[in-house]
């Protein structure tokens, strides 16, 4: 226990430390996973409908109509491999000239 960090925090770092390897890594890929779902927009999935690894839905599952752009709650991100470099924001945060 580290005495600096709250209650809570503590009590999830204690539960984390009793996971092995391979718990560990299966909790890291869940989250990924999750993220993922989450960044892309997509419903979450059954868990009898265990169809993750199939991607070939991937480009119309991320279309989004002129409404949801408009009512998102979170600035857009970079996108994927070969547009690293080029952010894109929803013009929230400007700064003045």
């Amino acid at each position: 226990m580290n005495p600096a960090f709250s209650a809570t925090r503590n009590q999830l770092r204690q539960k984390l430390a009793k996971y092995d390897v391979r718990e560990f890594a299966t909790l890291i890929i869940d989250v990924l996973k999750e993220a993922k779902r989450r960044y892309f927009g997509r419903p979450p999935e059954d868990p009898q409908d265990s169809d993750s690894g199939n991607l070939h839905n991937f480009s119309s599952n991320t279309r989004m109509d002129s409404s949801e752009l408009n009512n998102r709650d979170y600035d857009d991100v970079a996108d994927f491999p070969g547009r690293l470099g080029e952010m894109r924001s929803s013009g929230t945060t400007r700064y003045a000239q």
